[in-house]
């Protein structure tokens, strides 16, 4: 879908988020195997734009080659790797069911962590 999207989409850059622009803490993750959009690669180009500009505020990229959309909490089911959209369409989430299990549960920890730091609950 997301290809698909892209492909009629009459001005890109007008619907880009200007991630430049975030004067937060902000925290994105992606799988290399994501089957929906290319979460990798975005998020990759979102970790540059946030480091443009000299932002002050922090950001962490979090990506995992092997893995797919269903990057969860660390041990939930990830024996589903499918979702079915209007109209009975299946989308593939991508990725092995081990490396969606990996990856969630080496992010888990560092999301909290980020959370905990964004949010000025820990030292």
């Amino acid at each position: 879908m997301y290809a698909h999207a892209i492909k009629h989409a009459p001005d890109l850059e007008s619907a880009r988020i200007k991630v430049e622009n975030i004067n937060c803490p902000v925290l994105v993750t992606g799988g290399g195997q994501d089957g929906v959009w290319p979460s990798d690669e975005m998020a990759r180009i979102i970790g540059k734009g946030l480091a443009s500009r000299g932002r002050k505020s922090e950001h962490v990229v979090l990506t995992y080659p092997g893995a797919g959309h269903q990057i969860v909490s660390p041990y939930s089911s990830t024996s589903i790797n499918y979702l079915t959209v209007g109209g009975g369409f299946v989308e593939l989430l991508g990725g092995t069911p081990k490396a969606n299990a990996l990856a969630s549960e080496d992010s888990f920890p560092k999301i909290n962590e980020f959370l905990d730091r964004a949010l000025g609950l820990s030292s």
